[in-house]
């Protein structure tokens, strides 16, 4: 209950644009990295394997902590809900000249189709 209040009020927070105090620097490889690690003993637990894959080179970005970790965090989440025993969680960041990619993929039951038309509205519930 506490953590559904807690996105909630994330949520609430965070509509809109961010503000520019909002916004640090940050060290996306070192971020990944410790979700990876912290995910790690998750994944061991349900049988499933984590990897991570970062470039050498170092990626920095301007953004809200918070909302990146949670962002990241929910798809690491899923991942691991979602990916039976025996299966595989990859983290992946790829660099690109003013941006980058970040991936989780993994060998779970995937979206339905159905709902992959509806995955961006908020609180949507499928059937």
């Amino acid at each position: 209950m506490g953590v559904l209040v807690n996105n909630l009020l994330l949520l609430a927070r965070h509509q809109g644009r961010l503000t520019p105090e909002s916004l640090k620097l940050l060290n996306l490889n070192d971020l990944l990295k410790n979700l990876a690690t912290q995910f790690t003993t998750l994944a061991e637990q349900q049988n499933i394997k984590l990897t991570y894959e970062l470039p050498e080179q170092l990626i920095k970005l301007w953004a809200d902590p918070d909302l990146l970790r949670q962002a990241i965090e929910n798809l690491l989440n899923n991942a691991c809900k979602y990916t039976p025993a025996g299966g595989t969680v990859r983290l992946h960041l790829t660099p690109h000249p003013g941006w980058a990619i970040v991936q989780v993929i993994d060998t779970g039951i995937g979206i339905p189709e159905a709902d992959l038309p509806y995955i961006f509205n908020r609180f949507y519930v499928p059937d």
